[in-house]
């Protein structure tokens, strides 16, 4: 297993984005995200469960 540095971009209306920093490959997508659901359980244990 190989990992590769990921970027976290955000974009218009609070949208964030996951993606391969190396290949420039979108893996993930955040929309209306905002600071309280970043920070929330349910987030990082999706986020963990989806191996983004």
């Amino acid at each position: 297993m190989t990992f590769s540095p990921l970027a976290i971009i955000t974009g218009e209306d609070n949208t964030i984005y996951f993606i391969v920093a190396s290949s420039g490959e979108i893996i993930g997508t955040i929309t209306r995200a905002n600071e309280i659901a970043i920070a929330s359980d349910d987030f990082i244990e999706g986020f963990k469960k989806n191996k983004i």
